[in-house]
């Protein structure tokens, strides 16, 4: 599914979405790396990333001859559903708190920076490096990036029910 694709590549990697997508069947590390073209250090990688989220799991062999013991990785299609939908709602938690943090609390900006309320008050609404005056700010547009963003968001959770 194409958010799920979405959300794994703009949470960890575009490597991490080809290594998803080439378990199809259960892989070694080292076909996988072969497959990818990449490094069997970097595969392991990603998939220990994988792993610590739920999205693959693995079983072990051991050759009886030589003691060495192979993993082979699956996709876990259970969880790619549960993390997408964590992932956004995380994403559309944080946005809503900036929103609503932005519409409380009152951002002053003199030449160099932006500081708070209390900071402003803290120096006389005087910038101490600059020395300029601080004076009341709103970026709407940062706001309407993250309306934006709220919306995007939105669509993409909907599009998993």
């Amino acid at each position: 599914m194409e958010v799920i694709d979405n959300v794994i590549e703009e949470s960890m990697s575009p490597q991490h979405l080809k290594v998803m997508k080439a378990l199809v069947e259960p892989k070694k590390d080292l076909d996988l790396a072969q497959e990818l073209g990449l490094e069997d250090t970097r595969v392991r990688i990603i998939l220990n990333d994988l792993h610590e989220r739920k999205l693959v799991c693995y079983t072990k062999t051991k050759n009886k001859n030589t003691g060495w013991v192979t993993h082979y990785w699956m996709k876990r299609e259970d969880q790619l559903e549960n993390y997408t939908k964590g992932y956004i709602a995380g994403k559309i938690k944080n946005i809503n708190h900036f929103l609503s943090k932005d519409s409380n609390d009152m951002s002053f900006r003199c030449e160099c920076k932006t500081v708070d309320y209390g900071k402003a008050i803290e120096e006389g609404f005087s910038c101490i490096e600059c020395g300029k005056p601080y004076m009341e700010y709103h970026d709407p547009r940062k706001i309407d990036e993250q309306v934006i963003e709220l919306t995007r968001l939105n669509s993409m959770l909907k599009s998993l029910t």
